[in-house]
């Protein structure tokens, strides 16, 4: 492992000195250490942070971000018909007054 350090340390140092870390977005910034995801396994966190990081998201995130987007348009529509009927057409049964 020694020996990968060193290499990854010469790299680090030779791109400095050439200038690559220079005006990159967010330096001098605060660094987000955002908390795992408690819903991710373990052995999947690093690869979804990589993904998250690139600007890609799993399509169960996706799928999730949808479904929240989905259920504050029925909140907003105001109309307690229209939100239960929209909530019908994604396959929910909804009560009436059952909070989204």
């Amino acid at each position: 492992m020694a020996i990968i350090e060193r290499l990854a340390k010469r790299h680090i140092q030779r791109a400095m000195e050439n200038g690559e870390f220079d005006n990159l977005e967010g330096a001098g910034g605060p660094l987000n250490f955002e908390p795992d995801d408690p819903f991710v396994a373990p052995e999947l966190r690093m690869a979804y942070k990589v993904m998250k990081n690139a600007g890609y998201l799993p399509p169960e995130l996706c799928i999730r971000g949808e479904i929240h987007q989905f259920n504050e348009l029925i909140r907003l529509t105001g109309d307690e018909m229209v939100g239960s009927h929209l909530f019908s057409l994604v396959g929910g049964e909804r009560t009436h007054g059952q909070a989204l």
